[in-house]
């Protein structure tokens, strides 16, 4: 059973790892030989200690190490301290309900409590070594086995904490756990007959793997790191040409090698590793023309990546792209609309874009290429039956309306809760939001409202005026829904029709309608007063009520003490380098 669910898990893995993408594979792991590249290797050498431990051919990574250069900013050291003291208590929190209704029928759910109690509190944490002025992670693969590798603070007691797992692992399952020394380090093993689990304490830094048994002791040193790579990851060129393409900070990055690791189970004889054993992967599963084509479209995008752009005192910028062969990015952007009023910072706005008649072009080019050059793989038959069919499918003209539209902005501006009260049409105390309609044409939209509504005649709506109040026209009232329908306004601008609610909103409205749209696939803001608003609002229910609400009146001051950010925005569009994704975080 457990070997059937690892088997799901990493194929899970894979089949969700084959959305991402890389430009220029060819190129990725060639070393450009420039200033620029010598200051990348030189800034990557200061905080290569972690780093010396990671294959360079390592197909996944994520890496943050300490570096004298990107040193962590003095106020987010100061907020994430905050986190650290209310983490254990949020986990505890969360999970307590769960074991109280458990512990009746399985007893170990009481010892889980008592060891969450003392592992995730202050002292439980200097226990575990967390420290965010100390602590380093890097998770990469060696021979396609995952190995997880940390550098602790100097407070952790880390053996007493692996000591005792394994007491109570051996108190549950007799012989499940043992501890051994090898090249002068100790190294704790938990499992079966099926799946080992080797973890390796040196010092200040832990070390994790697993193996099935009979591997173990040929596979320790290797994964373990007991022995080091020939060639690390700070000496790679894939890993200075990333961090010098996106101009990421040098210590703190990721990929997924789509495309190298897919190569493992489409071609496992030329990979010889007990992995794909573990997995029962086989060189005769697929046919050569499978091979062949996987392996063809995995090259039109092979790698995702990411990384901090920047790490500020009161901000940080993050970025990631989905990496695809040069041309298809920009293909695929053709199907991005517009975003009306995207510049505005409000307490949250969720804005999406799509091109519908643009879409259908992509589409269509796709499929015809399918219908001339058909797969000769027997697995993707399938696609072309369906490309003909499929085709005249995208041949059919779109309604007016939805091929006119390109995009939606939702904003809200205000929110109030009343999260004590019984009556969910009276939970609502105020809102005050916008909905944003990016179209071709809204004078012909109008024009097809006035003629199934009379009445719409009679609101004065105008090109570029004034909002228009159209509560009349609601067939619904806030007695219905748990909002307040009395204040509710209509404008239009030159490509943009908006609505809005709340009383005082209709100034903000044709503001809005006349601004620019961006052309963005996906745009997202959001303030931290949003969710404090939420949780203050929870503490108002009575503490002396039933368990449940206890619990959220619990939750929510912790919460509270979580949200250690004030504002996030993100945004996604495609591009001539991929799908790229930025995020930006304010503290």
């Amino acid at each position: 059973m457990k070997h059937k669910r690892l088997t799901i898990a990493m194929m899970l893995s894979m089949s969700l790892a084959l959305t991402s993408c890389s430009d220029e594979p060819q190129n990725a792991n060639k070393l450009t030989d420039d200033g620029a590249t010598t200051e990348v290797v030189q800034k990557v050498q200061a905080s290569a200690g972690i780093m010396e431990y990671i294959p360079a051919d390592t197909p996944v990574l994520f890496v943050y190490a300490i570096d004298p250069n990107n040193p962590v900013p003095e106020n987010l050291k100061n907020k994430l301290e905050k986190v650290y003291s209310s983490l254990g208590e949020i986990i505890k929190a969360s999970m307590q309900e769960n074991f109280e209704k458990f512990a009746k029928k399985a007893p170990e759910a009481e010892k889980m409590t008592t060891l969450m109690d003392e592992w995730l509190s202050a002292d439980g944490f200097k226990k575990l070594g967390i420290s965010l002025e100390e602590n380093e992670l890097a998770i990469y693969a060696i021979d396609l086995f995952p190995v997880v590798r940390a550098t602790l603070a100097n407070t952790h007691s880390m053996d007493e904490v692996l000591d005792e797992l394994l007491v109570k692992a051996n108190e549950s399952t007799a012989d499940s756990a043992s501890k051994k020394q090898a090249d002068g380090h100790s190294v704790y093993l938990f499992g079966d007959k099926e799946l080992q689990v080797m973890i390796a304490l040196d010092g200040n830094t832990i070390v994790a793997s697993i193996s099935a048994p009979r591997e173990v002791d040929e596979l320790m040193s290797k994964l373990l790191g007991f022995e080091k790579p020939a060639q690390n990851i700070a000496q790679s060129a894939q890993f200075q040409n990333t961090i010098k393409k996106y101009n990421y900070l040098s210590n703190s990055l990721y990929w997924i090698n789509i495309r190298e690791l897919a190569d493992y189970f489409v071609n496992p004889a030329m990979h010889p590793t007990p992995m794909l054993d573990i997995l029962k992967i086989q060189d005769n599963m697929l046919s050569p023309d499978c091979k062949t084509e996987f392996l063809g479209i995995l090259d039109k995008m092979p790698r995702l990546v990411g990384g901090y752009k920047n790490l500020g005192e009161h901000s940080m910028e993050s970025h990631a792209v989905l990496e695809l062969e040069q041309g298809l990015g920009s293909l695929l952007a053709t199907m991005t609309g517009r975003i009306p009023s995207v510049e505005t910072e409000n307490v949250l706005s969720y804005g999406l874009s799509f091109d519908l008649a643009k879409a259908k072009a992509v589409a269509l080019e796709f499929v015809t290429n399918i219908e001339q050059q058909p797969y000769k793989c027997e697995m993707m038959q399938g696609m072309n039956t369906q490309a003909t069919s499929l085709k005249a499918q995208l041949s059919q003209p779109l309604p007016m309306f939805v091929g006119n539209f390109k995009g939606a902005n939702v904003i809200i501006d205000n929110i109030e809760l009343d999260m004590a009260s019984k009556i969910p049409a009276e939970m609502i105390k105020d809102l005050k939001a916008r909905v944003l309609l990016a179209v071709d044409n809204p004078q012909a939209l109008q024009g097809m409202a006035e003629l199934s509504l009379p009445e719409f005649q009679k609101l004065g709506l105008k090109l570029g005026g004034d909002a228009v109040n159209v509560t009349s026209l609601i067939p619904v009232s806030g007695t219905q829904i748990p909002v307040n329908l009395d204040h509710v306004f209509l404008a239009l601008g030159d490509e943009t029709i908006g609505f809005s609610i709340g009383e005082g909103t209709e100034i903000a409205l044709k503001q809005s309608v006349s601004a620019e749209s961006v052309q963005r696939l996906l745009n997202f803001n959001v303030s931290a007063d949003i969710y404090k608003n939420i949780f203050s609002n929870l503490d108002k229910i009575d503490p002396s009520s039933a368990n449940a609400n206890q619990g959220k009146y619990n939750m929510s001051q912790l919460m509270n003490d979580f949200i250690w950010w004030d504002y996030e925005s993100a945004s996604m569009n495609f591009t001539d380098q991929g799908f790229e994704i930025w995020a930006d975080v304010r503290y």
